[in-house]
């Protein structure tokens, strides 16, 4: 053959190549070329509305990056490559049609494989919401970051070209089977807040296998208002000084009692079939039983655990409950170690704080008790922080070690819609409830290097200002970081970005005009001014500011000027900000002294 042809054909070859989709190397499966579709997405069968959501959010994602419209098969293409999607083979005898599947099988329910091999990805995962999660892996391979809630933190990439390689082959798993993140006065929170929230957990894989409820939960079985229940069967509340109350806690040692305990029970997978979990923990507060029954069983802890147990073993009989789970907070009057065991499928949930003694502690002592347990935490809580910013990842870091280190298998962590102040540390606390073993220092220099670009170093100054205490003087050199930070930006999309903390800034000083102003009309007109901003500041989810208005400062109004609920209301605002207005606001606030 002459250099010539022999030249042609290997051209020839080449542009079949790129343009029938098949790889150039049995190492990677491109799935989208110089913007061009070079994949389908493949996936049998009919999924569940997670999953659907998933694979529709995969093949948007990958058009916004790439500019490639891709196409959802059942079935593969034979002149494009594949992103294969499915599930565990559902007998031990079926081989499955993944490379690994044995692999898979070792893997918690959560778990996902990702494997490449001559033009096809295979995305296999345990269960559905496992599938769910390797596709948001695979975006975050591809450059995606979900920084806080809401379109400002999204950090999508533009690359025409999209690959997945032998390199990007993972075995994942969760290390806790729960990890919820939750927001105090979260049923208060407009739809958006409330949307924005449920798609950045969905994003960063904080979904959940393990669900159900793990509240208060004693009022559900006998209620503390119910008059008429009173009225009939005394017995059933606590007894005080020779007398039977509403107030407090039940008396969890009455037969009846723990007959609605186990009815309750039923009722609620009833009505929550694919929960795991369903919560017998006692009401908030104290207030326990003094009767002798309840006395005898032992301390509170032991009586709330008796009556978890009790429940926990019906469950158990049941066939279609036997896989169930009864949780229980080991918090404040259940916080000391009980005197018996748990059942095997009793949870208790050791809280963080409101404790007789330090919670690494009593996690200790209940481990003796029980073989799995969870974890009740409390992040940025509105009455304690006030919307103020921190740091504090080295004592996450911490806190998670020991949990990974303990028999804990799930986390439940309150906290606030503030992610201008505390958005690190819950996007942190999110990577290491996935994979305690991640380095934090490495999870912050992602998050800076993706979601600030050549404003990465000004916006590390800004989050670490927090390291200690929050103060006037540290607001000051935030402002002037932020300021930096936002004439480096370069796209529409960074300034965007920075422009919210920008905002974040704004309510901290005109919380601080309010807290400072006497009582007299300057202190009117700075609740006026700070009422109006942080109406408008809700939907950015920058600060907690909806219960902070409707809850605190609108009966500060109410008891030190009489001012009416109507009145309150007229202050509030609710046009979207403008870019120029930030700038505006910003430059205000460097004019201020700390």
């Amino acid at each position: 053959m002459s250099r010539t042809i022999r030249h042609v054909t290997i051209s020839a070859i080449f542009l079949f190549i790129l343009i029938s989709g098949f790889p150039l190397s049995a190492q990677e499966c491109p799935v989208a070329v110089n913007g061009e579709p070079r994949a389908v997405i493949v996936f049998k069968g009919k999924a569940q509305a997670g999953l659907a959501e998933a694979i529709s959010e995969l093949k948007n994602y990958i058009f916004q990056i790439s500019g490639a419209e891709i196409e959802i098969k059942q079935e593969a293409d034979s002149e494009l490559n594949s992103l294969i999607l499915s599930l565990e083979p559902e007998s031990e005898s079926e081989p499955g049609d993944i490379p690994h599947t044995q692999k898979l099988r070792e893997l918690n329910i959560e778990g996902f494989v990702i494997r490449v091999r001559e033009g096809q990805t295979w995305l296999a995962g345990r269960s559905e919401l496992a599938l769910q999660h390797s596709i948001y892996w695979l975006l975050e391979k591809w450059g995606c970051r979900w920084l806080f809630p809401g379109e400002a933190g999204e950090v999508i990439p533009k690359k025409p070209t999209l690959t997945v390689t032998k390199a990007m082959e993972t075995d994942q798993q969760p290390r806790f089977l729960m990890r919820n993140l939750w927001y105090n006065y979260g049923g208060w929170m407009p739809e958006k807040v409330q949307e924005d929230f449920r798609l950045w957990n969905r994003h960063n894989r904080m979904e959940y296998s393990l669900t159900g409820y793990i509240g208060h939960a004693y009022n559900s079985i006998v209620s503390k208002r119910d008059e008429e229940l009173f009225e009939e069967h005394p017995e059933y509340y606590r007894l005080k000084n020779g007398k039977r109350v509403r107030g407090g806690q039940i008396c969890t040692s009455n037969p009846e009692v723990r007959e609605r305990a186990v009815a309750y029970a039923f009722r609620f997978f009833d009505k929550n079939p694919a929960a795991t979990l369903v919560s017998f923990s006692p009401n908030d507060g104290g207030g326990t039983c003094q009767c002798s029954e309840c006395r005898a069983i032992g301390n509170f802890s032991t009586q709330a655990l008796a009556l978890a147990n009790h429940v926990a073993v019906a469950l158990k009989k049941n066939p279609q409950t036997r896989d169930k789970m009864v949780g229980m907070y080991a918090y404040f009057i259940t916080s000391l170690p009980p005197s018996i065991a748990a059942e095997d499928n009793v949870m208790a949930f050791v809280a963080t704080k409101f404790n007789f003694l330090p919670w690494r502690f009593l996690v200790n002592q209940w481990e003796k008790k029980t073989d799995i347990m969870g974890i009740r935490g409390y992040a940025s809580i509105l009455p304690w922080h006030w919307t103020k910013p921190v740091w504090r990842l080295e004592s996450l870091s911490k806190k998670v070690e020991f949990w990974n280190e303990s028999n804990i298998i799930a986390i439940n962590i309150e906290s606030g819609n503030d992610w201008g102040g505390w958005g690190l540390y819950h996007y942190v606390l999110a990577r290491l409830l996935w994979n305690p073993d991640e380095h934090v220092d490495s999870i912050v220099d992602d998050y800076l290097q993706k979601g600030f670009g050549n404003s990465a170093g000004d916006m590390r100054n800004y989050f670490s200002r927090w390291k200690g205490c929050y103060s006037q003087r540290k607001l000051a050199s935030a402002t002037r970081d932020i300021a930096k930070a936002l004439d480096k930006a370069q796209t529409e999309e960074l300034r965007n970005r920075i422009g919210q903390y920008a905002l974040y800034l704004h309510h901290l000083y005109l919380y601080n005009d309010y807290k400072r102003s006497g009582f007299d009309t300057k202190r009117l007109e700075a609740m006026k001014n700070l009422v109006g901003f942080d109406w408008r500041l809700v939907n950015t989810n920058m600060a907690h500011t909806l219960p902070l208005l409707d809850n605190y400062l609108i009966n500060a109004a109410k008891n030190r000027f009489t001012i009416t609920a109507e009145e309150f209301n007229g202050w509030k605002r609710s046009e979207p900000f403008t870019h120029t207005e930030i700038l505006l606001l910003l430059a205000a606030d460097l004019k201020r002294s700390p």
